[in-house]
């Protein structure tokens, strides 16, 4: 795996995600009006955590073609749905909405960590 590769993919999509929130508040005044200034957290939280994403698919979907034994592929698998429901329940119960957007974000970092073990204790992953 190229990790200068999504180093760089995760250097652009972070810029573009500082931006994004950076416009935030007017864009959604400009396409929506005054009545979703509410939102604008939100979307700033989603949109923090949005460099994440991007790399979680890439980089997951990079690692899981190369998992050869299926109780890894069961690991990387089932492991993300677990950690968004664990997340989702306490971050939720105890946070609101706001809490419901930061478990989103923090399930994609579990499940990225998760993709760097499985590939450093896999032998059968290849570049």
């Amino acid at each position: 795996l190229n990790f200068k590769k999504y180093f760089f993919i995760f250097l652009g999509t972070s810029f573009v995600s500082l931006i994004l929130i950076l416009i935030t508040p007017w864009l959604i005044v400009f396409l929506f009006t005054d009545k979703y200034i509410e939102s604008v957290y939100l979307s700033q939280i989603i949109l923090a955590f949005s460099p994440f994403f991007v790399i979680n698919n890439l980089y997951g979907k990079h690692v899981k073609y190369y998992l050869k034994e299926r109780r890894w592929q069961l690991i990387a698998t089932l492991s993300s749905p677990i950690v968004r429901t664990t997340l989702m329940g306490v971050l939720l119960y105890s946070f609101g909405i706001v809490g419901m957007a930061v478990a989103q974000g923090m399930k994609q970092m579990v499940s990225l960590i998760i993709y760097f073990l499985l590939f450093k204790f896999q032998p059968s992953i290849k570049d």
